[in-house]
């Protein structure tokens, strides 16, 4: 698991893949962020731009880009020296064809 220090911001690149990794566009894309030490959302569902290029084989890359701030990832109790924080992407959210993939890392004091 990676770990990033006290206030840092993250910045992270997300692509649209399938179960065959093929690029797919998805309708929609959201993020949230949940600390899972101490029980709490810091960021609630966000909407991510999809955004398009064209690979060097041809094929169509769909992605996204997105920071997290260094205020959401600062030491929520300070009793904790460290935290564990859950980033999830989620594609079509509500409807039949929903993904979603979470990413988690550390904060560390």
């Amino acid at each position: 698991m990676l770990s990033y220090e006290n206030g840092d911001g993250v910045e992270l690149t997300v692509e649209y893949l399938d179960g065959n990794d093929n690029p797919t566009l998805p309708n929609t894309s959201e993020y949230s962020l949940y600390c899972e030490s101490t029980k709490k959302e810091l960021i609630g569902w966000t909407a991510l731009a999809v955004q398009t290029d064209t690979l060097p084989n041809g094929l169509a890359r769909y992605y996204s880009e997105l920071e997290i701030p260094g205020s959401a990832n600062i030491i929520q109790s300070t009793k904790n020296r460290r935290e564990v924080k859950t980033l999830t992407v989620t594609t079509n959210r509500g409807q039949s064809d929903q993904k979603s993939a979470k990413y988690r890392y550390l904060i560390e004091a």
